[in-house]
């Protein structure tokens, strides 16, 4: 199982790797969306911690400290946008991403509470697998204080997946079929918003010149 989420999140990042970070705009609609995501992370958490059995108190603690570990991190991205010289408001949630998160509350309630777990994994894997890479390169184009969120993440983010992982693992087969499940949809539904941030940040450059 690690090798199949391992090597469909590669399959993932390589679709990152296609995107034009060199165009501020570009990066800015990434952030904001990560920003739109990440204002529903803790309570996509707290869901999912509520709902695991009793007998899994080990994964419910996890769940409950990761909700520490997350919390307010929206601010972070907030603070990279507006550190590129945008406000949120001017790049529009992309209906991708309302899917990518929206489909993990469905997972939650309808297959399964460690659904989440694909979820965090797709995130967190990337960030291992390109968010270093990544932080490097946008803080030499745009500076180290556009790239806040990349920073914590890429350190954080090493520790959290290995962690994800193991207990992945450990879960019954049906169980683990699930989060594969859930890992193949967030990487296929956060890849349509890796090549949508295009669209978002034209919308942006056309906003910007009929003001």
């Amino acid at each position: 199982m690690r090798d199949r989420i391992l090597n469909r999140v590669e399959q993932m990042s390589l679709v990152s790797d296609q995107v034009d970070w060199t165009n501020r705009r570009v990066y800015a609609a990434y952030m904001a969306q990560t920003y739109y995501f990440t204002r529903y992370s803790t309570r996509m958490l707290a869901i999912a911690g509520g709902l695991l059995p009793l007998e899994n108190d080990n994964a419910h603690q996890r769940f409950m400290k990761h909700i520490a570990e997350e919390n307010h991190h929206e601010k972070l991205a907030k603070h990279d946008v507006e550190a590129l010289g945008f406000k949120i408001e001017d790049f529009p949630e992309l209906q991708s991403l309302k899917a990518f998160y929206g489909t993990q509350f469905y997972f939650m309630d309808h297959v399964s509470p460690w659904c989440l777990l694909g979820a965090i994994l797709a995130l967190e894997v990337y960030a291992v697998k390109r968010g270093d890479k990544l932080f490097k390169e946008i803080s030499r184009l745009y500076g180290a204080k556009a790239a806040t969120f990349l920073r914590v993440h890429a350190a954080e983010d090493v520790v959290h997946s290995e962690e994800a992982l193991s207990l992945v693992e450990k879960l019954p087969q049906r169980e683990q079929e699930a989060v594969y499940q859930s890992v193949e949809m967030s990487c296929y539904l956060y890849e349509r918003t890796l090549l949508e941030l295009r669209i978002c940040a034209t919308m942006n450059e056309k906003k910007a010149s009929a003001a």
